[in-house]
């Protein structure tokens, strides 16, 4: 009786570290698949930051030449008012001149909020490529890491398989067929 509950007692450790074993082997795949979705999500982040730029540039681009052409009208009717034949359609003009005026003074001010806003996204992708860059590196990293030690863990494996059938074999007869149960 006293081998037989050495021989229990060697076969669960076995069991155990085979346990362990393969429950190490299967995280490897999921660390790699978990780095993996973080890159990609790193990557979606940069793509978002990057279209944020291009966008604030185009919406800052189209209110230059809104402005360009506040400017334009600006200068056309103040060329008009040398040619105003009455007092009433030069206050008109003078009246649209200021309100054109006023409006290119806003114009302004949304383009310097939108040349600030392209600043800050712009800073925004640089930290997003920084980041992308360090996970893409920690992903690599991990993968050399699961492979190199899911080759160790393999080893291991088959040596506590063979551990496993060894000490099978050592149980009685009569026994075996209780624990193969």
């Amino acid at each position: 009786m006293a081998v037989t509950a050495v021989a229990l007692q060697t076969l669960h450790r076995i069991h155990q570290q085979l346990s362990d074993l393969k429950d190490r082997c299967e995280r490897g795949p999921r660390r790699v698949r978990a780095r993996r979705h973080t890159v990609t999500n790193m990557q979606q982040q940069l793509d978002q930051a990057k279209q944020q730029v291009q966008e604030a540039k185009i919406a800052a681009d189209q209110k230059q030449l809104d402005l360009k052409s506040i400017e334009n009208k600006i200068s056309d009717w103040k060329t008009r008012l040398n040619s105003c034949s009455s007092n009433k359609e030069y206050q008109a003009l003078l009246e649209q001149i200021a309100a054109a005026e006023m409006a290119g003074s806003v114009l302004s001010d949304e383009i310097l909020e939108l040349l600030e806003k392209i600043d800050t996204l712009a800073a925004e992708v640089t930290t997003a490529e920084a980041n992308l860059e360090t996970t893409t590196v920690a992903l690599t990293v991990v993968t050399q890491e699961v492979t190199d030690e899911s080759e160790q863990i393999a080893a291991d494996i088959c040596r506590l398989e063979d551990e496993l059938q060894t000490a099978e074999d050592s149980l009685p007869a009569d026994f075996r067929v209780d624990y193969l149960r």
